[in-house]
This record gives structure tokens, sequence and C-alpha cells, in this order.
């Protein structure tokens, strides 16, 4: 593949991508079909790139899944302990 190309798989309503860019990406949705967005780029360049629906929409709304991620390592229940007790407190 070369760089920006994007393949799409199809089984009945699940699609999946794989897209080049630097290494592969792999995408996969109930909801995105194969479209293709235009992203006008910044810069004097008036080159523009294309991406896949579905690698955009994950890249705008990563954020709120990173975030989460990050509170659940900073409170984590599944605390190990070498007291009996602070495995019973944390297991109830």
């Amino acid at each position: 593949m070369n760089r920006g190309d994007a393949k799409f798989f199809h089984c009945n309503n699940i699609t999946a991508v794989r897209r080049f860019n630097k290494r592969d990406v792999f995408a996969i949705s109930t909801l995105h079909d194969n479209e293709i967005i235009v992203i006008p780029t910044r810069g004097a360049s008036s080159a523009s790139k294309t991406k896949p629906k579905l690698i955009v929409n994950y890249n705008d709304n990563v954020n709120g899944v990173d975030r989460c991620d990050q509170l659940l390592v900073y409170y984590a229940l599944n605390r190990k302990s070498t007291k009996w007790w602070k495995r019973l407190f944390f297991g109830c």
C-alpha cells in the first residue's frame, strides 16, 4: 500500500478499515461505511489529505476515552497488598 491508501472490508453491517500512513492503522465500526473525507492541510501548500470518515471520527472523540482510562488508573480498585485485611477491604 502507498502512503495514505485505505482498504475497506465489509461483513454484514461491520466495516473494517486498514489505512497506511507512517504505519498501519486498523479500525472496526458498525456505524460507518467506506466514506472518504477530504481534509485541507494547514500552511502554504494547497494540497489536501484524504482520510476515512471512521478514522476522522475516532480522532475527534478519542480524548474522552483517554481521559476515562487515565482516571481508572488513578482510582483503581484492584490494588495488590500483602496485608490480608487490605485485600479484604478492597475486595468488598
